[in-house]
């Protein structure tokens, strides 16, 4: 069988669309944007090509498809936290579910950070993949930034969605809000601390192993098990043709997105879709007033807190998340 090797670090999708178009049976991408196609292949960092009815030859969006069977399932990652960092999750769900996964914007090549205003392009970007693939009636998936996303698609096109899951999504009180709406967005960046924290971050390295020690020793990621870890560092880390390794997502990017948030309490409100809600009990974002307000807000919700776990509850504790999911999913409507 033909087979053609296709780096996608630097040239996306177009390549593997010439590619089939020489009568390549199979064509193998190495992380980064993959065809819309793409499912994971069993193998750690690899992807292949699978003419699946659930894409087309113009998509424009790339994204992951683990495979699975049953409805379709659409996980939404957070900001800093490519797809394929979640592979042990999302391969827990794919005995019962067909898990797809989208590179949002800040992954996309040639994607400017500074003329990113709104989480509401995000929720945008999510409804129009969804409507490249003819999708709907989906299980709407989301983690962190990934969860807004999926909130503001859901409540513009509730057609698109039958049940949601959202994990640690970033809820703010009203008035942070306003006052962070009144600056400029360079002017958040100076004073937004986890902003700030972005733009420092080390997003170069020798090579990927000095990556991966470099990272591991980092508090933030301490409760995430080593198999898992190993997957995190395959997915948001690259390795450069020159043999040294770098961020996948910039901290550009990341940081932009840090200073956009967008308010959803009131597209929350108005879901009609079965919702479970999920907080990790070491989160630093959903503080409990707003976890209370959120119950408030949307009563006919599922809330459950999963304990142990930090906001990278999807990474640090994925098989139980899995398991959660499975049992609302099944029980819901």
């Amino acid at each position: 069988m033909k087979e053609a090797r296709v780096d996608l670090f630097s040239r996306s999708a177009t390549l593997a669309e010439n590619a089939r178009g020489k009568s390549c049976r199979k064509v193998v991408l190495i992380w980064k944007q993959t065809h819309p196609a793409c499912r994971y292949s069993g193998q750690p960092g690899r992807f292949q090509v699978h003419l699946s009815p659930l894409s087309h030859s113009n998509l424009k969006i790339p994204f992951l498809d683990f495979g699975g069977s049953g409805s379709v399932l659409h996980f939404a990652h957070a900001n800093g936290f490519p797809p394929a960092c979640y592979r042990t999750l999302l391969q827990a769900l794919t005995p019962d579910y067909h898990v797809l996964a989208m590179h949002q914007r800040p992954l996309w090549e040639g994607s400017q950070p500074d003329r990113f205003q709104t989480w509401e392009v995000l929720g945008d970007d999510l409804i129009r993949f969804l409507d490249e693939n003819n999708l709907r009636d989906i299980i709407g998936v989301g983690h962190s930034m990934g969860g807004v996303a999926t909130v503001i698609a859901a409540a513009k096109r509730p057609d698109l969605f039958s049940q949601l899951v959202l994990i640690d999504p970033v809820l703010f009180r009203g008035p942070l809000h306003y006052f962070n709406g009144l600056l400029p967005v360079w002017l958040r960046k100076k004073i937004v601390p986890i902003a700030k924290v972005a733009m420092k971050r080390k997003d170069q390295w020798p090579d990927k192993q000095a990556a991966y020690k470099s990272l591991r020793q980092k508090s933030v990621f301490r409760l995430i098990p080593d198999p898992v870890f190993a997957e995190f560092i395959a997915g948001s880390i690259r390795e450069n043709q020159d043999g040294t390794a770098s961020l996948r997502y910039s901290k550009e990017w990341e940081a932009q997105v840090y200073c956009t948030p967008t308010n959803v309490w009131q597209r929350l409100a108005g879901l009609t879709m079965p919702t479970l809600a999920i907080k990790a009990d070491g989160t630093n974002l959903l503080y409990p007033p707003v976890w209370e307000k959120w119950q408030e807000v949307q009563p006919g919700a599922r809330f459950e807190i999963i304990e142990k776990a930090s906001h990278l509850v999807p990474l640090e504790r994925p098989g139980e998340l899995a398991q959660r999911m499975r049992l609302f999913l099944a029980a819901s409507p």
